[in-house]
């Protein structure tokens, strides 16, 4: 069963990730669940961010 499912995914078409996980309803929920796990969050993100980026 694992290597037809290795087959599959190799022969499949490729996906444009950024599109399928933009259309995840609970994608920000995900997020912040995988960020707190490690202590982390989005909060003051932007005043991180390098100036030109």
């Amino acid at each position: 069963m694992a290597r037809a499912a290795l087959k599959e995914a190799r022969e499949g078409r490729e996906i444009d990730i950024a599109k399928y996980l933009l259309r995840l309803p609970m994608l920000p929920d995900y997020l912040e669940d995988v960020l707190s796990a490690f202590d982390q969050s989005c909060r003051g993100f932007e005043e991180r961010e390098e100036p030109g980026i």
